[in-house]
């Protein structure tokens, strides 16, 4: 209690930009994640009959189950990362080059073996009536490989300090998504907007990578 009562705002000042930094960067994230889980629902039903985006929504909630099993690694590898980057770079990269494995590893035969039997899941996890479901759900499903696959992206990121190339990754993928849906949901309806998510995903993807190498090799030089 006394080195509470003794403490002040000064042990906090030195890191206070980059706690700031951090807090608006994860508020921003969050806003523009409400644009990627809603947009696609919300053009859809624009443009197209309530029963496609039936379709769409049970396609795009199936496909989601997948991301629920990356969330315990995510908050596993988070603080690694982030103790090895201020600890130990090289266990850094050893640990990155580790996860990215660990993603391909998990993504490539899920989706391969979702692919192939998305049919007969449809039919029994929903019923035949959700069959004309089943094309979305495999475009869908290959959006979710990358992100299952890249995992590790976000808390390599964060971990590292850099928040920001996270964000503007997601705001590049947001961008790449609604111009696909605009483009693509008024003719193709729900394949439009899973082809938009996968769209996403992509634009995500390439920046983070792009982002996040050239930030560490940043850094590391540093």
């Amino acid at each position: 209690w006394h080195a509470r009562s003794e403490a002040t705002m000064a042990a906090v000042r030195p890191h206070l930009r980059g706690m700031l930094g951090f807090m608006g960067h994860s508020a921003a994230r969050a806003t523009l994640k409400l644009g990627n889980r809603n947009l696609d629902v919300l053009l859809l039903g624009h443009y197209r009959s309530a029963t496609e985006v039936g379709y769409y929504r049970i396609a795009r909630s199936l496909g989601g189950v997948a991301l629920s099993f990356t969330d315990p690694l995510y908050f596993t590898v988070f603080p690694d990362f982030a103790r090895s980057w201020v600890s130990d770079r090289a266990r850094f990269r050893a640990l990155l080059k580790r996860t990215v494995g660990i993603g391909v590893a998990m993504a490539a035969p899920g989706v391969l073996l979702g692919l192939v039997l998305a049919r007969p899941v449809f039919e029994i996890a929903v019923g035949e009536e959700y069959l004309p479901a089943v094309d979305p759900f495999r475009i869908i499903l290959a959006a979710i490989g990358i992100a299952v696959a890249t995992f590790w992206a976000t808390p390599a990121a964060l971990g590292s300090g850099n928040p920001r190339v996270a964000t503007t990754a997601f705001a590049v993928g947001v961008a790449a998504q609604l111009a696909a849906l605009f483009a693509l949901v008024p003719g193709r309806g729900p394949e439009g907007a899973a082809f938009a998510l996968l769209a996403f995903y992509l634009a995500w993807a390439v920046v983070m990578g792009a982002g996040l190498r050239l930030a560490l090799k940043t850094r590391t030089a540093g």
